[in-house]
């Protein structure tokens, strides 16, 4: 979830939602891939862990680009 830091609320909801699928990031409403998207420093975001069968840890490496 991704969230506007031009409004200021409590509780609000995301601006944005991503979700991994067939090897590709993609956004609510748009089939088209976002992987080349790139998030803003200080953008609010908010990483939900991936369910796995028995609830273990499932661990995501996001290697920096530079």
């Amino acid at each position: 979830f991704i969230f506007d830091n031009q409004t200021i609320l409590v509780n609000k909801s995301p601006s944005q939602a991503y979700f991994y699928t067939n090897g590709n990031w993609r956004t609510t409403g748009n089939t088209n891939s976002q992987n080349h998207v790139i998030i803003p420093a200080g953008t609010g975001v908010v990483i939900r862990k991936h369910r796995t069968s028995t609830g273990a840890t499932s661990f995501w490496n996001n290697l920096p680009s530079y």
